[in-house]
């Protein structure tokens, strides 16, 4: 039986190994980087931080603080924002074209967010998004009350369907002592 030289490509190498001369390097090389990975660790759990309890205010101290703020404005933005129960980016960035008056649904697409300027495209330090938090859109009514009270506001305020519902120039600094109604901190309320 005669046996002629193989080419590389019958005994399974590249044909660069056996060009270089030496492919037990070769070799050395395939078995390190088939080495078994060791499996993933699993993640330790943390102790749980405890939260602390929120501070519910009475009656008396929410129409305290209810008479307390500058105007007709800032109460119902505060009414709708119990009632609905928005985030702040979602509350101020409402639109009157959100609201369907006649079925009082509430479509909340968009909201703000509060950036450092240098993270900002344009430097600002807000920046509204096409969605809201969970980068879906969600809709639910609110009561025909606060829907009466909007619908009020609107046509006071000659509003279009694209204009902010709450937009404000402010021409004076905030009352601060708004702050101190209840005469202590209320932390996250």
């Amino acid at each position: 039986m005669d046996h002629a030289p193989q080419e590389a490509g019958c005994l399974g190498l590249p044909h660069q190994v056996l060009q270089d001369g030496d492919p037990q390097r070769h070799l050395h090389h395939r078995r390190q980087r088939r080495r078994p990975r060791l499996p993933p660790q699993p993640r330790r759990k943390t102790d749980p931080v405890p939260e602390k309890p929120r501070q519910i205010i009475t009656a008396d101290q929410f129409a305290r603080i209810y008479e307390a703020l500058p105007d007709a404005t800032a109460q119902l933005l505060v009414e709708t924002d119990i009632e609905s129960g928005l985030r702040w980016g979602e509350q101020t960035e409402l639109r009157v074209n959100d609201l369907e008056f006649a079925t009082g649904i509430l479509t909340v697409s968009r909201s703000v967010v509060e950036l450092v300027p240098k993270f900002h495209p344009e430097g600002r330090r807000f920046l509204v998004k096409d969605y809201p938090k969970g980068k879906r859109w969600r809709r639910f009514k609110i009561s025909p009350q606060i829907v009466a009270k909007l619908k009020a506001h609107v046509e006071a305020n000659n509003l279009a369907p694209d204009d902010l519902f709450f937009s404000r120039h402010r021409a004076e600094p905030p009352n601060l002592e708004l702050l101190d109604v209840l005469g202590h901190d209320l932390g996250d309320t």
